[in-house]
């Protein structure tokens, strides 16, 4: 162990029992942001967390009445992971955010749920609209 560490060491032992709980939380919080960022920069690594997390996925998504579930790759991109989505006739937006809200619930960080429709408003040029439509992947 260094000497920097050493001491970082001794002088959190000398804080309550309390702050050092905060601080350890803390730690744990930057440890998890850090393996979230580096399973968000290989796409393998995010297809294999998506897989493994498919069944809760295509569970939430049949709550709200959402089908066909795509990962949108990166011309469609505006989070960390983006889901293309059919939703049911006579569903709302209040489905879709129920969607959103639960899916980030699942992976612990921000995901974006779209529809073909919303895809069109938020990408305007239909180049990189059919470029996104072609690059989603089936869930």
């Amino acid at each position: 162990m260094n000497e920097q560490l050493r001491h970082a060491i001794n002088a959190a032992q000398q804080l309550s029992e309390e702050a050092q709980n905060a601080i350890a939380t803390r730690i744990l919080e930057e440890i998890k942001e850090q393996e979230w960022k580096a399973i968000i920069a290989q796409p393998q690594a995010l297809n294999k967390l998506v897989l493994e997390k498919r069944e809760d996925i295509l569970r939430i998504a049949k709550e709200y009445g959402a089908s066909n579930i795509r990962i949108l790759g990166s011309s469609g991109a505006t989070s960390d992971v983006d889901f293309l989505v059919n939703l049911e006739p006579g569903r709302s937006l209040l489905d879709l955010g129920g969607l959103m809200a639960d899916l980030q619930d699942l992976f612990g960080h921000e995901v974006g749920v779209v529809t073909e429709p919303g895809l069109r408003s938020r990408i305007r040029n239909d180049v990189q609209r059919e470029n996104a439509l072609r690059e989603a992947t089936p869930l």
